[in-house]
């Protein structure tokens, strides 16, 4: 089974603030002021960085593990 997990850059696990900013902050309201912009340059990101990390995962310092 394909199991992904969001951590902390430092390998730890998320708390509910963390949750809470990646989320919230880093998704919904960065969509609504950007009016959808930034899912665009996210999808970049992903796609281009190494890291592939997009703008919320940067915001927040989280990482997804897969």
């Amino acid at each position: 089974m394909f199991r992904i997990h969001v951590v902390k850059v430092n390998g730890k696990r998320l708390t509910l603030l963390d949750t809470f900013i990646r989320e919230i902050i880093g998704k919904l309201v960065l969509t609504y002021l950007t009016l959808g912009i930034n899912s665009v340059i996210s999808a970049a990101m992903v796609a281009f960085l190494t890291d592939r990390r997009s703008i919320h995962d940067h915001l927040s310092g989280k990482c997804v593990d897969h």
